[in-house]
């Protein structure tokens, strides 16, 4: 797949990212702890998407991501989005970012920092 078509797919799996509810996250400053949202129908089919337009392999993906429900402190199961940044291969110069404010982004890594 040619550089042009991933960044138009990475852009479109952004915006399906950033239609999901984020229940909780937090960051500190090394970087994102969690992102954590719901484990429902929805945001199964949203990543389901997201998995289709960044060629995953989506039963690996939802293994993965989905949060231990011993560990979970939350009443509800929960998929935490952060493993996110390990497991997609990003195109070069581009990284992901999430904000509370702005949700998930794309942001250009400038060439001395690559």
């Amino acid at each position: 797949m040619k550089a042009r078509q991933k960044k138009k797919n990475f852009k479109k799996a952004i915006d399906l990212l950033n239609e999901l509810y984020v229940e909780d996250w937090d960051a500190e400053s090394e970087g994102i702890l969690y992102v954590y949202v719901e484990d429902n129908a929805n945001s199964r089919k949203i990543l389901n998407k997201v998995c289709g337009l960044l060629k995953l392999d989506h039963g690996g993906f939802m293994n993965l991501i989905r949060i231990n429900q011993e560990e979970n402190v939350h009443p509800e199961p929960l998929i935490d989005l952060v493993y996110l940044y390990n497991f997609i291969k990003f195109p070069r110069r581009l990284d992901l970012f999430f904000s509370g404010k702005n949700g998930f982004s794309l942001k250009y890594i400038p060439d001395e920092l690559v």
